[in-house]
């Protein structure tokens, strides 16, 4: 069983049904001024106005050279160089961000997936701030 394949399950199984009562977990911190809780709501109200916008559309019909097996394939590799340099969770969600918004936006043909890949997880490792130059040869000398 492939990474991806994994995560797409574990990702359908978290889209259940929206819970009625949530538990308000700032309630205790009300009085603290320095907690800001005032906030919150308003934060999270933006959040959820936004997400539709931010969200990568369907492209894989937009890119006729590509399959949907060579994008899995792609995402296994980010993963598994994830892991081997120990970067956090949020520069592999960006990294795969990045390469969805890249793969809406243009064409590329299945060798230029991989360069894209490394791109983007350069990229986000520099956002997240988390770039290792020392394995930088293992990283880009790895990529077939």
């Amino acid at each position: 069983m492939s990474l991806t394949s994994t995560l797409t399950a574990r990702s359908k199984a978290a889209h259940c049904p929206k819970q009625p009562n949530v538990v308000d977990i700032d309630a205790q911190d009300v009085d603290n001024e320095l907690d800001n809780v005032d906030y919150v709501k308003d934060i999270y109200e933006f959040y959820k106005l936004v997400e539709n916008e931010t969200i990568v559309h369907d492209y894989i019909h937009t890119q006729p050279k590509m399959a949907e097996k060579k994008r899995a394939s792609l995402i296994d590799w980010l993963i598994e160089a994830h892991n081997a340099f120990d970067l956090m969770n949020e520069t592999l969600y960006l990294t795969v961000n990045i390469v969805d918004s890249l793969l809406v936006s243009k064409i590329f043909a299945n060798r230029e997936l991989t360069c894209v890949g490394v791109v983007a997880m350069l990229i986000a490792s520099k956002i997240c701030r988390n770039v290792d130059k020392s394995n930088g040869v293992w990283f880009c000398g790895n990529l077939e």
